[in-house]
């Protein structure tokens, strides 16, 4: 990360001006800052390695608010008033909404301790999702549609006026993890992360450091809605290497879980010296609804590709999305060797399916108020749902039919019970290696007298 040790903390992360809209600003009476405490301690002094995936899909991003206000509920129902999300997480990824999400969840005020709560990034969306994807009206559609085909829909100004500006990315409170591809270069994957690499570097130097690819363009910047992120990097005095980020698909937890996996196999000392076993990862996935099933004929053509015939929404963008989402699910169940069944899993994906994501709501872009409240009410409905699951065999995610099967309620509650256990673990382990080491210290200053 951008060496900023000296910089303010206390930063108007995302904080629109009053000229920018109608809308309020992100916070109008600020909750009170809660009381100060330890940073979760490395992995190493504990059993588990702790992931939050956050997906993406624009203002569907309320789904996922939701979902993680009902969990801080629960941690602070067991651990205190005072828990924070990010006291229990080693990494939170996020891709577009929650690449966002994530940087707000982890970014620390002045008394080091997390800034916003998951109802008040719940507030910024209601608040300036029509900023971030401004209305059209309906007798401009013909223009729109001329203007598809020069370039995205919107110019992405408003999230690039109010991206965060001085919390660096050694400063938040968990490890970011923020997936994009590099269109100018085959769609090369450059997954941003608190875990340098050789790669990450260098783009970081030239100015595109973490949190910017977490609130700006980079990790939003989805294919027909928003610009892709362009620069250049002088390697060397001959030719600049030229970057065009664009959002990196739907669901990030596949490219966390690698970004750890790799400081596993480089030694890193923060995690356990065994190596690399995935049984011992907690993993918390949410989604931001799935696509509707929508019969797509072989021939289709390139116009309802890119526009329903139904509605407003773009079947090319959200089938990608879609696709990679259920990808990623496969692959992590698989990884995590999360079978179907129902006890001790170590891995959460809570998903909005069909019928909970009607079609009517399908466009990401939709920031009206009585979309938004919809969107509320889906998160609220599926957190009463019974669990779902991809089937490994099937490839399909569907809810599970066991009348023993929990509701996404419950299962946050046992996971919260599982991250608070790990927490109070390492807290009481790294206590015990201090105090070991200051009296091998008093010890040694024994010999020298």
């Amino acid at each position: 990360m951008a060496n900023n040790k000296d910089a303010e903390l206390e930063t108007p992360l995302l904080m629109p001006k009053e000229e920018e809209g109608p809308t309020a600003p992100l916070l109008d009476q600020r909750s009170p800052e809660p009381t100060p405490r330890p940073r979760l301690p490395p992995p190493k002094f504990g059993e588990l390695i702790t992931v939050l995936s956050i997906d993406g899909g624009g203002i569907h991003g309320l789904i996922p608010t939701v979902v993680l206000k009902c969990l801080e509920e629960k941690l602070q129902a067991i651990d205190g008033e005072d828990a924070r999300i990010a006291d229990y997480f080693d990494v939170i990824a996020g891709m577009s909404a929650g690449a966002i999400i994530a940087t707000m969840l982890a970014a620390p005020n002045t008394n080091k301790r997390t800034k916003y709560t998951p109802q008040e990034i719940q507030d910024f969306y209601v608040n300036n999702g029509p900023n971030i994807f401004p209305s059209k009206r309906w007798w401009r559609w013909p223009l729109d549609l001329l203007s598809a085909s020069r370039g995205p829909k919107y110019d992405g100004t408003f999230l690039q006026k109010n991206k965060i500006k001085e919390v660096s990315g050694e400063h938040t409170l968990s490890k970011l993890a923020a997936p994009t591809f590099d269109a100018n270069n085959i769609l090369e994957p450059l997954i941003f992360s608190s875990f340098q690499d050789a790669v990450q570097k260098p783009v970081e130097e030239a100015g595109s450091n973490l949190p910017d690819v977490c609130i700006g363009p980079p990790s939003t910047a989805t294919p027909t809605y928003f610009p892709a992120h362009y620069f250049d990097i002088w390697v060397s005095d001959m030719e600049p290497s030229k970057y065009h980020l664009i959002d990196g698909g739907n669901n990030p937890t596949m490219a966390a879980i690698s970004k750890i996996t790799r400081e596993q196999l480089l030694r890193n000392p923060e995690f356990h010296p065994s190596g690399v076993d995935y049984m011992k990862y907690l993993v918390i996935s949410v989604g931001a609804g799935c696509a509707v099933h929508e019969n797509v004929p072989a021939k289709r053509g390139a116009f309802n590709w890119f526009n329903s015939r139904r509605n407003s929404h773009r079947p090319v963008t959200d089938t990608s999305s879609h696709a990679s989402a259920v990808l990623a699910d496969w692959q992590v169940r698989m990884l995590l060797h999360n079978g179907n069944r129902l006890l001790k899993q170590n891995y959460l994906y809570i998903q909005a399916p069909a019928p909970l994501f009607g079609e009517a709501i399908l466009p990401m872009d939709n920031a009206t108020s009585k979309n938004m409240a919809d969107l509320l009410d889906i998160g609220y409905k599926l957190l009463a749902e019974k669990v779902a699951m991809v089937d490994l065999t099937t490839g399909k995610y569907e809810t599970v039919e066991d009348e023993n099967a929990p509701t996404n309620d419950a299962e946050l509650q046992r996971f919260s019970e599982l991250l608070v256990d790990e927490r109070n673990l390492r807290l009481k382990e790294h206590q015990r290696q201090r105090q070991g080491e200051e009296q091998n210290g008093v010890h040694l200053l024994n010999i020298i007298e």
